[in-house]
């Protein structure tokens, strides 16, 4: 699953994966606003949760492989997967075969675009989409 935020410094946005785990740790954060909560996640994580403030904005040293721009997404790749998928439902989509022209990456962005992190995940490892639960 993925949180997305616009940096209050650069302008840019920019999104962190997250596990079902971090999903509820973030929901009880934002009702308590207790950095406490937020038990999975490391420093450099809770920092761009608290501030929304970017990897490139803030301080190096905590790493950022969770973290990815929209940039670094392929937008041609993206574009001729829309187009082969024109007609097909969200779901659908991403689980056909013209999706796995995609990384991860891009799967997981589609996915939060269409709302979809509740029914579907992809898998790190072989970049497949699962129904949650399955």
């Amino acid at each position: 699953m993925l949180t997305g935020e616009l940096c209050p410094v650069c302008g840019e946005t920019v999104y962190l994966k997250v596990t079902e785990k971090q999903i509820k740790e973030l929901q009880e954060y934002y009702c308590s606003k207790n950095k406490d909560e937020l038990k999975s996640f490391n420093l450099f994580e809770k920092r761009f949760i608290r501030t929304s403030l970017c990897p490139i904005c803030q301080i190096r040293c905590f790493g950022y492989k969770n973290f990815f721009y929209f940039e670094e997404a392929r937008e041609e790749k993206l574009e001729k997967f829309s187009e082969e998928v024109n007609r097909l439902d969200p779901i659908d989509a991403i689980m056909s075969p013209a999706a796995s022209e995609l990384n991860y990456d891009e799967k997981m962005l589609y996915i939060y675009d269409m709302d979809l992190e509740k029914e579907l995940t992809v898998d790190e490892d072989t970049k497949e989409v699962r129904r949650i639960g399955e």
